[in-house]
């Protein structure tokens, strides 16, 4: 994995990751603003 894409690389090493689905576009920050910020806090937390 990676190979050709020196910015995919580092997904070898990725653990523990956990999906949180936020139905929304492509541009959450402005279409579900106050949602996103309360995922990215408790990420944070």
């Amino acid at each position: 994995m990676g190979e050709g894409y020196a910015w995919l690389a580092g997904l070898k090493e990725v653990r523990n990751v956990t999906w949180v689905d936020l139905p929304t576009s492509h541009w959450p920050m402005w279409s579900r603003p106050k949602e996103l910020a309360e995922i990215i806090g408790d990420v944070a937390a």
